[in-house]
């Protein structure tokens, strides 16, 4: 599935106007970065066990996936596959 394809069903689960919140949310939760010797981009594997996945908080309608921190930037995760589906801005 083209990366694009993934971009827009994910950023359709997180409305537009939950985006910015979501990040706000997670910027204050202060968590630790991971640093990933690569950009970081939609379809993006991350298996490393020192990756953190944290909950989306249950307002946000997100249940199936998680959130980390990757080289400073907010990324939504399948935690199965531990792939990046959006980065959240």
């Amino acid at each position: 599935m083209p990366a694009g394809v993934v971009s827009g069903a994910v950023a359709g689960v997180l409305g537009l106007d939950q985006r910015p919140r979501f990040r706000d949310y997670a910027v204050h939760e202060h968590h630790r970065s991971y640093a990933y010797g690569h950009a970081v981009s939609i379809g993006a594997e991350h298996t490393d066990s020192r990756v953190s996945y944290y909950e989306v908080p249950s307002e946000y309608g997100v249940q199936d996936y998680r959130y980390a921190i990757v080289n400073d930037q907010t990324v939504l995760v399948d935690p199965r596959t531990h792939r990046i589906l959006d980065v959240i801005q």
